[in-house]
């Protein structure tokens, strides 16, 4: 998800009052009036800022580039818009009708909006192109955003200068600069629990944006109809602090706080993401948070400092702000070991996660939003001159937002590391500051004391001991690392809890590959999305003739692959093979390249952005790519996901491709893989298809070596078609763009023990009717049929050890033995349930030789024509023990 949305909370405020008084004075009662509908444009401002970055990003990708310059395109129309109209409603008498335009304006262009950006992706997508340029691709996503949303992000920026003038007319005070920056705050707040909530998972993404395009509606009607009663009283004109502080300082320190704020935030963040879920629910709980302290501070401002003196305030502010960064950073340094005990207390639910996730943000950004709030506010107030100054200020505040993105989490993080350039943004509110006078020092100095308790380092990795870090590398889109574990074998991990593969499941992701690709009977091109190690990719090089692209939306990612080389087969300079770094979606979208096979690699559907990668338009998507008689295989991870998760994106899937199969990946009950391969015409398979596809040797080999050299091994990988899968989903909504229902629902599901994943590959072995002909229906000749009944023996023993895996797995010993047994009994050619009680044998033999003579007597009177139980049995315990 995209760390966009986290970008436009400085400019939202309210102030906290501990009671209302029993009877409030007519000016008083419209102060709180007021309030209420700046509460409401802050909702509004924030709630639109989420649902178009959701829309924007569908089409514009979740590269850098496009999360980095919708954040600006957004801010850039905010500064635009109170740096311009600052001195027509600074001299107006009529704020409040200026209040009331501006919020129509936000409104209905708010509205036009909903319609406009869907309009304009798919061009955007055209423009881009598969691989864009980078300059543009810079211009594009920037300037895009910025020109479709200028006149409503304009208006909401001008609004809060209106505003303020109309509070401080009814007010009598020119001091009400952050009693307005809390409770527009408090409403962003609400903004966001109420899209992430509410709205955009009951009503989808379009729906909400409607919801929050109406509110400034209401509340510009609002003010409008009261605009007389507020316009009554002339303002006060004085109002600035900042007695002889030069304006050129003022400037500055407002352009730093807006780009040290905006920095702290997206780095920490981006640290916190080693630690937390990152899902949809974990960026609102962070954005909560961050809005609820920035609200708190500037409410604590007003209370503390009425009249305050400017020089002296800022100065220990500055002071403050260096101290709770330091600070921060060092609970940064500790806060992996507190999330996993945290983890372990509040169980495996997702409110308990959520609370987790709370606590933690509250411990690192609680304290310094609190103070971040009452600096702005302090800035921002010495700026107000009699004929405005607000939006001058805030203009100058919102350009160093948007340029934060870019300098800290684009040029600085990859180039120090997030340590340091949090460090570099702490110190940097020390620049802020006045010349300090006498004790005024101490404010400044003794935060620096900090220093010595910074941690080492802000690379959080929870290593087995003997593992070792090969390679590290961080940048906005995650921290990517190559850990070789004690075994020797290299696995990539992606904010450090997320394992993307390994050397030690090459078998596993070459698996990938060799199955899709052997389900077309002459693949000639084809695309994987989601690269990786280059594992999966690579394994195309075995298929002759083929050629294959690959999408890897991390550079960082794509950067590594030559650490799992030989593995890989060198995927990221094999001849044959194409590397693209572009966001899967986009790339998809854009290219006018036709495929054979599309592969879709593992993708984990709870993390935030990967639940636009089982949409229907993503499919469909996928489907218009596919070349005729081409197929997509979309690999679904079992145990990462729930089962209402799993019909999702199944009924989904098969909305759109619907003659779809389901094949497993291998015959594993901890981590299950299912493949959905959706067809574009129904498939032809005859008895010989692998022993005509394996005559090129390198191919031949691997495929032996994963017992898939012969169409009944392989075939028998062969799970339930689409009758059976359609019986399974069964009814209901679909994922789709506007109401990516897996971005909400998946977060939600219970961690996964493994009876529940052991549950969940139960639950679909049982699709399989009996007297199914599977991917041989309607068969017509006579060595088809045999093939056919040989098959439908096969699958059954199959089941059947699928099952004593199951029963083994939870304790039940000898109910898998009896599975075992039976599985071998039904098929001589499935042989995986014979070995599975040969290794059992051998395992119980020098401390349980009777139980080991046994298990041998019955496996070799259920299966006689293969004589290894036998022989076992006769170096167990002589010739006469064999039957």
């Amino acid at each position: 998800m995209p760390l966009e949305i986290h970008f436009a909370n400085h400019l939202y405020a309210w102030e906290f009052q501990a009671s209302i008084p029993p009877r409030m004075t007519c000016r008083q009662s419209r102060i709180w009036l007021a309030h209420g509908i700046f509460l409401l444009a802050g909702m509004a401002g924030l709630g639109c800022q989420l649902v178009w970055t959701r829309m924007f990003l569908a089409a514009l990708g979740h590269e850098m580039p496009a999360l980095v310059a919708v954040v600006a395109a957004f801010m850039c129309g905010l500064a635009l818009g109170a740096g311009l109209l600052d001195r027509p409603i600074g001299r107006s008498r009529r704020p409040a009708h200026w209040f009331a335009a501006l919020q129509a304006v936000a409104g209905f262009w708010s509205l036009a909006a909903v319609g406009l950006i869907p309009w304009l992706n798919p061009l955007v997508t055209t423009w881009l192109g598969p691989s864009p340029v980078p300059l543009a691709q810079w211009t594009l996503v920037f300037g895009l955003p910025a020109l479709v949303l200028l006149p409503a992000t304009a208006a909401l920026g001008a609004s809060f200068s209106a505003m303020e003038r109309v509070v401080v007319g009814l007010g009598r005070s020119p001091r009400q600069v952050a009693p307005l920056y809390a409770v527009n705050t408090v409403g962003a707040a609400l903004g966001v629990l109420l899209a992430t909530g509410w709205l955009m998972p009951e009503l989808g993404v379009r729906a909400s944006a409607l919801v929050f395009a109406c509110m400034p509606l209401v509340g510009g009607a609002l003010a409008l109809a009261l605009a007389r009663d507020w316009e009554t009283m002339p303002p006060p004109a004085a109002g600035s602090s900042a007695g002889a502080w030069p304006a050129h300082r003022l400037a500055m320190a407002l352009l730093l706080t807006g780009m040290l704020g905006i920095g702290y935030q997206l780095l920490v963040v981006r640290v916190l993401a080693q630690v937390l879920d990152n899902t949809i629910y974990t960026y609102a709980v962070v954005l909560t948070v961050y809005l609820a302290g920035t609200a708190l501070g500037a409410a604590g401002y007003r209370r503390l400092f009425p009249e305050p003196d400017f020089r002296p305030v800022l100065t220990s502010l500055c002071g403050l702000l260096t101290a709770t960064c330091l600070a921060g950073i060092i609970v940064l340094g500790r806060c992996g070991n507190w999330m996993e005990e945290w983890r372990g207390t509040m169980a495996a639910a997702w409110a308990g996660r959520v609370l987790a996730e709370s606590a933690l943000a509250t411990l690192v950004f609680l304290p310094v939003t609190l103070i971040m709030g009452a600096a702005w506010s302090h800035l921002v107030q010495a700026a107000r001159r009699p004929d405005g100054g607000i939006g001058t200020a805030i203009a100058i505040n919102a350009a160093g937002c948007a340029v934060a993105p870019w300098l800290f989490g684009v040029v600085l993080l990859p180039s120090f590391g997030a340590k340091w350039t949090l460090t570099t943004i702490a110190l940097g509110y020390l620049l802020l500051a006045p010349r300090p006078r006498g004790w005024q020092w101490a404010w400044l100095t003794a935060p620096l004391s900090l220093l010595l308790l910074l941690p080492a380092s802000l690379r959080i990795l929870e290593l087995p001991p003997g593992a070792e870090v090969l390679a590290w590398r961080e940048s906005l889109l995650g921290s990517v690392t190559v850990v070789r574990e004690p075994d020797r074998h290299r696995t990539l991990r992606v904010d450090n809890r997320f394992q993307m593969g390994g050397t030690g499941s090459a078998e596993m992701a070459a698996r990938h590959a060799h199955l899709a690709f052997l389900l077309h009977p002459a693949p000639e091109r084809g695309l994987v999305l989601g690269v990786g190690t280059g594992l999966t990719f690579g394994a195309a090089t075995l298929h002759p003739g083929l050629q294959a692209d690959g999408v890897e939306l991390v550079p960082q990612v794509a950067a590594l692959m030559p650490l799992f080389e030989p593995e890989n087969r060198q995927a990221g300079r094999h001849p044959r093979l194409r590397m693209h770094t572009a966001d899967a979606r986009r790339f998809v979208l854009s290219s006018r390249d036709s495929y054979d096979v599309v592969i879709g690699d593992l993708f984990h559907p709870a993390r935030d952005g990967a639940a636009l990668l089982y949409t229907r338009e993503h499919f469909a998507a996928i489907r218009r790519r596919l070349a005729p008689g081409g197929l997509f295989c979309q690999w679904l991870p079992l145990h990462q996901m729930g089962g209402e998760t799993q019909r999702l994106i199944m009924r989904t899937f098969l909305e759109v491709f619907p003659d779809t199969h389901a094949w497993l990946l291998q015959f594993n009950v901890e981590v299950p893989v299912v493949g959905l391969v959706g067809y574009t015409a129904p498939p032809r398979f005859h008895p010989d298809w692998i022993e005509e596809r394996s005559r090129h040797e390198p191919l031949f080999a691997e495929l032996r070596a994963f017992s898939l050299a012969d169409s009944l091994r392989f075939f028998g990988q062969w799970l339930a078609g689409p009758e059976e899968l359609r019986a399974f989903a069964g009814s209901g909504p679909l994922n789709t763009d506007n109401h990516p229902r897996v971005l909400f629902v998946a977060p939600r599901q219970p961690a996964a023990n493994a009876a529940v994943i052991h549950r969940r590959l139960a639950d679909l072995l049982q699709l399989r009717p009996s007297d199914t002909g599977g991917p041989f229906a309607g068969a017509d000749d006579d060595r088809a049929a045999r093939f056919s009944s040989s098959w439908k023996t096969y699958v059954a023993a199959r089941d059947i050890y699928l099952g004593g895996l199951i029963h083994e797995s939870e304790g039940r010993r000898d109910l898998a033995v009896d599975d075992f047994v039976e599985s071998a009994r039904r098929s001589r050619e499935f042989t995986a349930g014979y070995a599975r009680c040969l290794t059992l044998a051998s395992m119980l033999a020098p401390a349980q030789p009777a139980a080991a003579r046994t298990l041998l007597v019955r496996l070799a009177e259920a299966q006689p024509a293969i004589p290894v139980a036998r022989q076992m049995l006769e170096r167990l315990a002589g010739p006469e023990a064999a039957p």
